[in-house]
């Protein structure tokens, strides 16, 4: 905590102001339970000399951001972030904001080098983290996560899902997961967006069932027809829970690698959110790629063709 700020448990922890002026019977002038809304009753009792002289301490912007800024996400985004931080707080903890450098964050890196995607998810979060200690007056200081260079990450964009490694795993898949792979599939949506699907979300309208989804990441909002497989899929659905699926994300990641296992398949080659490339581009192959930006729910065709894999590559023809 800041500098004349106090804590005490007595029921629930309330913290305090701690006067020093007062120089009989020092003051404690009570902030409340919330460590956020305390912080901000804090700074109204102090000068602005004292200000900035307090020293923040990375794990004081952890809590206040957690409180205040973490809510705002989407689920899936909440569940990342409390793991991210774990190891941020292992290594940075208490440490003043002022003295946090450039060559901190490298050696965090080098320290993290044995997850490297996962290292590079951590320091965008502290980055966050920072931005916002910034903003709310904790330090002044340039981000010390700017030029530092991150792990070399591969992307997936040659990634696609062949019908012979679907049908692999659907093998080895139990009837929930071979419901959710084939959902995800045909709709084209994302892992959170298939696995939070209710009955209450489909809808009749001129004769023609839709599910209605709004994306967590985005936002967007479809309506996705229930025909051709779709249709057959949900009709073979138990209809007895409130989710289609009634699956957690945790479910489905370890039926889902154990599948996957079983068929022999590479991790690296198939993931559960592979679906949704596979998807965009077989509806593009099929139907367009206008069609293939609206299942996906992409504002515009770019977009899009990040998700397309184009497996043969542009036709062309010999020299002669």
């Amino acid at each position: 905590m800041p500098n004349g700020m106090r804590s005490r448990k007595r029921g629930n922890k309330t913290y305090y102001y701690l006067d020093n002026n007062v120089r009989i019977n020092r003051k404690l002038t009570p902030l409340g339970s919330n460590f956020a809304e305390a912080l901000v009753k804090y700074a109204e009792y102090i000068t602005p000399a004292k200000q900035a002289s307090t020293i923040y301490t990375f794990n004081v912007a952890i809590e206040r951001y957690f409180i205040e800024i973490v809510p705002t996400k989407a689920p899936r985004t909440q569940i990342d972030n409390n793991q991210q931080i774990k190891n941020l707080v292992k290594f940075f903890d208490k440490a003043p904001l002022e003295q946090i450098k450039p060559m901190h964050i490298r050696q965090y890196l080098d320290w993290r080098k044995e997850a490297p995607i996962r290292a590079n998810r951590e320091i965008s979060l502290f980055s966050h983290i920072f931005n916002w200690s910034r903003q709310w007056g904790m330090t002044d200081k340039e981000n010390p996560c700017l030029g530092n260079t991150k792990h070399k990450e591969i992307g997936r964009k040659d990634v696609y899902v062949s019908d012979a490694d679907m049908s692999k795993i659907l093998e080895y898949s139990d009837r929930a997961l071979k419901n959710a792979i084939k959902l995800a599939y045909l709709t084209g949506q994302r892992p959170a967006d298939v696995l939070k699907m209710k009955w209450k979300d489909v809808y009749t309208e001129n004769n023609q069932d839709y599910i209605f989804v709004n994306q967590n990441k985005t936002k967007a909002k479809l309506s996705i027809c229930i025909s051709g497989e779709l249709k057959e899929l949900l009709s073979n659905i138990s209809k007895n829970n409130e989710t289609i699926l009634g699956l957690t994300y945790a479910m489905l990641r370890k039926r889902f690698d154990k599948a996957r296992e079983l068929a022999g398949l590479d991790k690296n080659k198939f993931q559960f959110r592979d679906l949704r490339a596979k998807a965009g581009t077989d509806t593009a192959n099929s139907k367009g790629l206008e069609t293939a930006q609206k299942q996906l729910g992409h504002k515009n065709i770019n977009m899009t063709m990040h998700y397309y894999r184009d497996e043969k590559g542009q036709k062309t023809e010999p020299t002669r």
